[in-house]
């Protein structure tokens, strides 16, 4: 009897030891869906990468907050950029005016450029060629990439006596799934894969000068970064990332999700209508029947602008002219303060 038991506890072991996620393309949030994405620059000691391998447990709880980034996905379609990524069928909006654009399909994920107003820099439209792969779909335990691809960009020159300065940056990068388990944040825990990159990455400046290009400079980085990824229906995108020096053994960049993403598994655009938009002075919230609950409004940076709670009403009118011209997300939770729509909305 006890062989027996101790053969039946041995296989539930077995079986516990090998159940792993798999991420598909369906595990990824739909157009609309919106993402607070916070960021640690003093990481805590326990916000650590760890060892490689199976039934690894991760406790990210001690999260530092030093600032917010939004992430909103939409269709190309939406985007002012458009036109100059013709191929892509997706497309993740990065603050105000910074656009990334990609190919999404049952194979793979993958950024084939970016767009948007950069300090220093002004506006830039660069192709990434041939692309850069985030994950290749059905993503699992041990699967491996390797891939190169760059980066070719040519701005007016700030320095005196050079028409035209040109960015090249090559990266050879090596992927690897190299761990799965179960890591928690303040917002809860996840059943999680990890994915390794190791890049080594190229950079080199060349100027313009009386009409032949000239070698400035160039240097050679390396780094390692980790991403965590949920098959989770309420996740849709990445849960954390942290950027690691594995030299010194010290994290140097953690990122992660500040709450559940609005509009993953959750809207429902027909509880609520919201006009005009854009709008200057004031705008009105209608809904379909009498309501609870708290409309939120956020800047780019994630910071809430503006609440009202609303109590067994139709509608309300919410004045907006206090506030800069600009993006701004909204989103709608009920009495029980479950986000129920979201959306953008545009004060000019």
């Amino acid at each position: 009897m006890k062989r027996i038991l101790f053969l039946s506890l041995a296989v539930c072991f077995v079986l516990v030891a090998q159940t792993q996620i798999i991420i598909t393309n369906d595990d990824l949030a739909d157009e609309g869906a919106i993402f607070y994405e916070a960021y640690d620059s003093l990481p805590d000691a326990s916000i650590h990468p760890g060892d490689a391998g199976a039934n690894k447990v991760w406790d990210f709880t001690l999260t530092n907050f030093h600032g917010m980034d939004t992430l909103l996905f939409l269709s190309p379609s939406n985007t002012p950029y458009a036109a100059d990524f013709p191929f892509s069928n997706f497309a993740v909006q990065l603050g105000s005016d910074g656009y990334a654009y990609f190919n999404r399909s049952d194979q793979e994920f993958a950024n084939i450029g970016l767009a948007g107003e950069y300090e220093d820099m002004g506006l830039l439209v660069v192709d990434i060629e041939p692309e850069e792969i985030y994950v290749d779909f059905p993503a699992q335990y041990g699967d491996t990439r390797s891939e190169n691809y760059k980066i070719d960009v040519t701005i007016e020159s700030p320095l005196p006596g050079a028409d035209s300065v040109r960015f090249v940056q090559r990266t050879l990068k090596d992927t690897h799934i190299d761990a799965y388990g179960s890591l928690s944040l303040p917002i809860g825990s996840f059943d999680v894969l990890r994915i390794r990159e190791d890049k080594d990455i190229y950079d080199s400046t060349w100027a313009k000068i009386f009409g032949f290009w000239t070698f400035i400079d160039a240097n050679l980085n390396e780094s390692t970064d980790f991403s965590w990824w949920s098959d989770h229906p309420d996740v849709g995108y990445i849960l954390c990332s942290l950027s690691f020096d594995e030299t010194n053994n010290v994290v140097e960049d953690f990122s992660y999700l500040y709450q559940l993403p609005v509009g993953v598994n959750t809207v429902n655009e027909a509880e609520i209508t919201l006009y005009p938009n854009p709008a200057s002075e004031q705008f009105v919230l209608e809904f379909e029947q009498k309501t609870q609950g708290v409309f939120s409004l956020y800047d780019v940076s994630g910071s809430m602008v503006l609440k009202k709670n609303l109590n067994q009403q139709k509608q309300l009118s919410i004045v907006v002219s206090h506030l800069k011209q600009g993006v701004y997300v909204y989103s709608f939770s009920d009495a029980s303060l479950h986000t129920i729509t979201q959306g953008k909305l545009v004060v000019k």
